[in-house]
C-alpha cells in the first residue's frame, strides 16, 4: 500500500473466526469489500478497544499522529479471577503459599508438581471470557 505521501506500508486484516481486525490507513475500504461477500453488523464496525483478549486503545500525540497500544489488564484480571475460584474450590486460599519448594534456575518445580496441580494451572490460563 502507499501513502498519500508516497509512503508505503503493508495493511494487515486479522481473522480469527468471527473476529475480524484490519491495520490499514482506510480500514473502512477493506470493510466495505469482505461486506459485499459476508454479513457483518454495522454495530460491530467501530474502533477497537479488545480483540482476543488483549486490550486496545488509541494514543494521540501532540503532532496529530497516533499509535496503537495492547495491553492485557483485563486478561490478567480475569485470570486472577479465575484463579482465586479455581483455589477456594479446591480447598486453597489465594496468597496463600501452596508448598515449601523454592524455585531456583537448578530446581525445576515441574517435577514436584501434582497431576491435579498442573491440570488446574492448565485451567487458569486458558480463562473464558
Amino acid at each position: 500500500m502507499s501513502a498519500s505521501n508516497g509512503f508505503k506500508y503493508y495493511a494487515y486484516i486479522l481473522v480469527y473466526v468471527d473476529d475480524i481486525l484490519i491495520i490499514d490507513k482506510t480500514p473502512l475500504n477493506f470493510m466495505e469489500m469482505i461486506k459485499e461477500k459476508f454479513t457483518v453488523k454495522p454495530e460491530s464496525i467501530i474502533e477497537p478497544t479488545s480483540y482476543l483478549g488483549a486490550d486496545l486503545s488509541k494514543e494521540h500525540f501532540d503532532d496529530g499522529s497516533f499509535a496503537w497500544l495492547m495491553g492485557s489488564a483485563n486478561y490478567v484480571g480475569k485470570v486472577v479471577k479465575n484463579a482465586k475460584k479455581a483455589l477456594e474450590r479446591d480447598g486453597f486460599e489465594f496468597n496463600k503459599k501452596l508448598s515449601g519448594v523454592r524455585y531456583s534456575p537448578t530446581h525445576h518445580i515441574v517435577q514436584n508438581w501434582t497431576h491435579q496441580l498442573f491440570a488446574m494451572t492448565n485451567k487458569l490460563v486458558f480463562i473464558r471470557t
